[in-house]
């Protein structure tokens, strides 16, 4: 999901694009052992808590002797934290269990097991059938997100979820799904329905598979997706950056795309499961399984440096002139973060997950990282770094013009010497050295250079296609595709009637789409700013759109929330607008 910051985060946060936080007392320690991790990783765990409100939960190893989990903060007992898209692991490690048992292939077509699927439209109708493995690299042309009903009320009971899911298939036909394989799009829908064919292989319902299959093989006496009856509380979530504010807790139909809770213990007994795996040592999956889930899966052309195994991600570090990929994945369910980060080899792992938004969504997998290098240099001696995109300083061509991306609209100027970037209002001068265009922050005419640390490296590339332009960012940490791509758009030649031109409102108790609003830019863009609320933080991004005729739309683009059909029509003598699910009505 994307999040707006102010114009002052911006100048920190806002290219590292996130559909991709604390200092306090350190507790006892949920294992009873003696600590072993010393003040270096004390500090960077002390660091993520420091108001009243912040609190953190984790767990590492150093694959040999270091095992260690624990809680910092206000609370004096250990407390469950919502894990966000992390649960897409656990719900990974579930189909490969289904396979090492013979219930189904990777490679069948997941309406093969959900036949209502076969109701949704293809935009090519010639596109064969996504699969199981294409919804694990999320490339199955499905959308992102289902928006209706996304969130639920926080009183909801477990029976109201699983009403709520069946019903989403229902909504699903109005729907399209673009050409599986063409490019990556995060999608939370596409796990939420892997829920479904968990449950429908297994013949249990899904909270009764993972804590029979996982949690209870596992050893994990904390953990759920859902908040029933447990023995350990839910930790309260708060949100706000100078002033925190308790949120109510967030209820989702897609469970098994980002609702796990766990605590840091648990964790740290998932750790020895998971990687009993490697040699068949009654872990979660088959040793092939393991395997399989961290081979990189086949890229999409649009995926440059971005690498993918099976739902985790995967980067290339670098020790002693040896080559490491190490596996991740961050989760957010505001207010709750959390992030994962391992060797599959070495066994090295570092958990946090942490309970205020937005802070901990920025600093925690920082902070991973770092215990991880800590770790590793105990561990062997050397120090860790991630591999340079050697892509990073290669000739790019300069098309200024507007660019569709998964995170709004970039728009490339050039007026006279002067060449600008334009991201949600911020203009940033580039400038030209080496062959490559850096990004520059500058005051008063181009007088004073406020570039902070984080964009000094910073390089925009544009290049052609045989089909498109595409504008690509990155830097010395951010690696080329990972922030994902910008698609030029074409200045439109078809209008719509003006009555759909307007601000529409959702009317869903528990919206994550507020409202939209449809327009055309200079008269020649049409473009749908889309409002988000997540938490009680609101954000709102504008999306370029092509008219296919008078009553359909196209968000432009490639990557998370684009390539989708938006529907316009009038009823009952209201005008709507239909997307992602949700019947939004005109002001």
């Amino acid at each position: 999901m994307i999040f707006h910051f102010s114009s002052k985060e911006y100048s920190k946060i806002c290219f590292t694009f996130i559909v991709f936080l604390f200092f306090g007392c350190l507790s006892i320690p949920e294992t009873a052992q003696k600590t072993l991790y010393g003040p270096e990783i004390e500090e960077i765990l002390s660091g993520l808590v420091g108001s009243k409100s912040k609190s953190i939960t984790f767990a590492f190893q150093d694959g040999l002797d270091i095992k260690e989990s624990g809680f910092l903060g206000k609370e004096t007992k250990p407390h469950r934290y919502k894990i966000g898209s992390v649960t897409k692991l656990f719900t990974t490690i579930a189909v490969l269990q289904l396979r090492d048992r013979g219930k189904l292939s990777l490679d069948d077509p997941l309406a093969r097991y959900i036949p209502e699927l076969k109701k949704i439209p293809k935009q090519n109708k010639n596109a064969r059938d996504f699969t199981i493995r294409d919804v694990l690299k999320h490339q199955s042309g499905l959308p992102s997100d289902l928006s209706y009903e996304f969130f639920l009320d926080s009183a909801s009971k477990y029976t109201d979820i699983q009403k709520a899911r069946i019903r989403s298939l229902s909504i699903l036909k109005d729907s399209q799904t673009a050409e599986p394989g063409q490019y990556t799009s995060y999608s939370n829908l596409g796990f939420g329905l892997l829920g479904i064919l968990i449950e429908r292989t297994s013949n249990l319902d899904i909270e009764t598979y993972f804590q029979k299959n996982i949690f209870e093989v596992a050893g994990m006496e904390h953990s759920s997706l859902v908040d029933e009856a447990q023995s350990t509380a839910l930790i309260d979530g708060y949100e706000g950056i100078l002033f925190s504010s308790k949120v109510p807790k967030p209820i989702i139909r897609d469970l098994t795309a980002g609702s796990l809770s766990t605590t840091g213990a648990d964790m740290q007994r998932f750790f020895a499961a998971f990687f009993r795996s490697k040699q068949n040592r009654n872990g979660l999956i088959s040793a092939n399984s393991f395997r399989e889930m961290h081979r990189l899966q086949s890229p999409s052309p649009l995926d440059f440096s971005f690498q993918i195994g099976l739902t985790v991600m995967l980067d290339d570090f670098q020790s002693n002139g040896k080559s490491v990929k190490l596996a991740f994945h961050s989760g957010s369910l505001p207010p709750y973060a959390a992030h994962w980060l391992y060797d599959p080899e070495s066994e090295i792992s570092v958990f946090i997950a942490g309970n205020q938004f937005p802070a901990h969504i920025q600093d925690i997998p920082g902070s991973a990282e770092k215990i991880f290098k800590v770790l590793w240099k105990k561990r062997f001696g050397n120090e860790i770094h991630s591999v340079q995109d050697k892509k990073s300083l290669r000739k790019s061509i300069f098309r200024p013009g507007l660019y569709a991306s998964s995170n709004g609209i970039i728009e490339v100027k050039e007026e006279g010497e002067k060449r600008e970037l334009i991201f949600s209002g911020l203009p940033l001068q580039i400038e030209e050295k080496d062959g490559a265009f850096y990004l520059r922050l500058k005051a008063f005419f181009g007088l004073f250079d406020l570039t902070p640390k984080e964009l000094e490296s910073w390089i925009v590339e544009m290049e052609e296609t045989s089909k498109e332009t595409i504008l690509t960012l990155q830097s010395s940490s951010l690696k080329k595709g990972v922030a994902g791509v910008g698609i030029l758009n074409i200045a439109q030649t078809n209008q719509i009637d003006s009555k759909y031109l307007g601000t529409y409102r959702n009317l869903e108790a528990f919206p994550i789409l507020t409202k939209v609003n449809l327009y055309f830019k200079d008269n020649q863009y049409c473009v749908i700013a889309v409002n988000y609320r997540l938490a009680n933080w609101n954000s709102k991004v504008d999306y370029l759109c092509k008219v296919l005729d008078p009553e359909t739309l196209l968000i432009e683009g490639k990557g998370r929330n684009l390539n989708e059909i938006i529907k316009l029509k009038e009823k009952d003598g209201k005008v709507i607008l239909v997307h992602s699910g949700v019947n939004f009505e005109k002001d």
